[in-house]
């Protein structure tokens, strides 16, 4: 059926205004994208963008059967958008199915020529597998697709990064700044890294950017909060965490980190621990949180409240080996050794 794009329906905005994926380069094929004309036949741009919105609320929604279809009938009214391709292959992996993933993203990129959201998306699958060789040619295959797909730099940087080639990550988050400066998580990934080289100053004006990009991005606001608090800038970093909190309440990270703050450098326990009981009720499965609550007891002298919030904490989250480690020293410096062996070796199961 013909349909009247909409402005004020979130899908149909994105088709108006022909933003197709990160960085605001459309997806070929996808509506905006007039480099990559509609074929006869071809379903209206709105339709396919129709079926990827409710494809994906219904992968977020956990209904992957009905993700599965709207997906495939995507893929049907228009092979050559990549949008649909790139959500059935998020969903096979989600669902531990890698060979049906990997047929899917190669498949895509096949109908797709030269399709930058598909290749780095299957970069970065394969760098979650480990295969960080494969992931490299990905990435640079996909910015040899589009210079200036700006995600397709940040992911060769961050993989370069890990690989401890430094010079070679600032070159990727220098090209992708320069292809897309309104991307902020270049900024925010290129000061991580000038933080990590020992270049303060640098990771400063690269984060300042970042917020500047997107002044209610929370993640750059916490990170140059972090690097202040080492710094021993606490005022800084307190006004930094606050502006954190200010764009994202609930962000369980930055409740972690203004808690550190406040208990180890501002002498406020009750705070701290006002602010760690609100990251557990916001993200009870956070292991962190848990961890942080219980030090923060451990230090008051508190071991049996200690040991309660170890206990939630490995009960919410049993696979955050910290958590585990954390009450295993406690349990060794109050003087049961076997307590302290069994839970690190819960930690290392």
């Amino acid at each position: 059926p013909w349909i009247v794009p909409n402005p004020r329906l979130p899908f149909q905005r994105r088709a108006v205004e022909g933003r197709g994926g990160s960085g605001g380069v459309p997806f070929p094929g996808a509506a905006g994208d007039r480099s990559y004309p509609r074929r006869q036949g071809d379903a209206l741009p709105i339709n396919v963008d129709i079926k990827h919105y409710y494809g994906r609320d219904a992968y977020k929604r956990g209904d992957f059967d009905h993700a599965r279809k709207l997906f495939e009938r995507g893929i049907e009214m228009n092979r050559r958008d990549g949008r649909s391709w790139l959500g059935l292959a998020r969903l096979h992996a989600r669902r531990g199915d890698d060979d049906a993933a990997r047929k899917t993203f190669y498949s895509g990129m096949e109908a797709c020529k030269k399709n930058a959201h598909l290749t780095q998306a299957l970069g970065a699958f394969e760098e979650r597998r480990g295969n960080a060789g494969l992931a490299r040619q990905l990435y640079i295959q996909a910015t040899r697709h589009n210079p200036r797909h700006c995600a397709s730099w940040v992911s060769l940087g961050i993989l370069e990064q890990r690989a401890r080639k430094f010079d070679s990550a600032r070159e990727a988050f220098r090209t992708g700044s320069a292809a897309d400066p309104s991307n902020y998580y270049v900024w925010h990934a290129w000061g991580v890294l000038e933080q990590e080289c020992g270049k303060m100053t640098l990771a400063r004006r690269l984060f300042q950017r970042g917020v500047q990009v997107n002044p209610d991005n929370a993640a750059t606001f916490h990170a140059w909060g972090r690097l202040e608090l080492a710094e021993g800038n606490t005022s800084k970093a307190e006004a930094l965490f606050l502006r954190a909190l200010s764009a994202y309440p609930d962000n369980s990270r930055v409740l972690v980190s203004y808690a550190k703050l406040a208990s180890e450098h501002l002498n406020r326990a009750g705070q701290a621990q006002r602010l760690l009981d609100k990251a557990i009720k916001a993200h009870p499965r956070d292991g962190a949180a848990h961890q942080a609550l219980a030090l923060l007891f451990a230090r008051g002298g508190q071991l049996a409240r200690a040991r309660e919030s170890f206990a939630r904490g490995t009960a919410a989250d049993p696979r955050h080996c910290p958590l585990w480690q954390a009450w295993g020293i406690m349990e060794s410096e109050c003087g049961d050794v076997g307590k302290a062996r069994e839970l690190f070796q819960e930690g290392i199961w």
